[in-house]
């Protein structure tokens, strides 16, 4: 996702695009069974980077864990984070 953020000095405004991150939590554990999938542990943090796959497919979220590693995990599997 992506939010727009308006900047105005004096007559030049400027449209910078501000990556927006969420964090979500694993439901589930979901073992990795390819290369470009990332396994994970219910309960674990991670970093959604996109909700969907490079075909536009919505069931699978391509995230980062908190050591760096990327991968998708179903989307079905994460729950929105709340501290």
């Amino acid at each position: 996702m992506h939010l727009q953020i308006f900047c105005c000095v004096g007559h030049i405004c400027l449209v910078l695009l501000a990556f927006v991150s969420q964090f979500y939590c694993a439901e589930y554990d979901f073992k990795s069974t390819g290369t470009n999938m990332l396994g994970i542990k219910a309960g674990q943090i991670v970093l959604v980077l996109k909700q969907h796959d490079v075909q536009g497919n919505p069931e699978w979220w391509f995230v980062e864990d908190r050591f760096g590693g990327r991968g998708y995990v179903p989307g079905n599997y994460l729950r929105r984070y709340k501290e």
